[in-house]
This record gives C-alpha cells, sequence and structure tokens, in this order.
C-alpha cells in the first residue's frame, strides 16, 4: 500500500519523491530469475541478499546499489 503525503506539502516539493519506496522486513526487492527492470539505493537499514535460499551477503552501506 502506498503512503499518501497529502498533509505535508513539503513532500511534493522534491521531484524524487516519487521514486522513493519503502520496504518493510521480510519484503523481496528482487527474485531470483526473475528481471526486476529497477535498481535500488539503500538509504537506511539492512538489505540481506540470498542464493539457492541460502544467506550469501548482507549490505548495509547507505548508497549502495542494489539489483
Amino acid at each position: 500500500m502506498e503512503q499518501s503525503d497529502n498533509h505535508n506539502p513539503a513532500a511534493h516539493d522534491d521531484p524524487l519523491n516519487r521514486w522513493v519506496r519503502r520496504f518493510e522486513k521480510g519484503d523481496f526487492l528482487a527474485v531470483e530469475g526473475q528481471e526486476a527492470h529497477t535498481f535500488i539505493i539503500l538509504k537506511k537499514g539492512v538489505v540481506d541478499v540470498y542464493k539457492d535460499r541460502h544467506k550469501v551477503s548482507a549490505i548495509n552501506e547507505p548508497g549502495t546499489y542494489c539489483g
């Protein structure tokens, strides 16, 4: 579900806001074998990377590109 920032006028001032997405713990950013047609820049938090159901990496450096 997408959040609305109608109550926050400053949210409409930044043209990049339409590209910002928030993910919750357990959300999938990309699925192995499927084309995502996008990339993600980590702002904060941790992204765990799995291959064949095994965790192979954890990305936690802000500014890291994923995807």
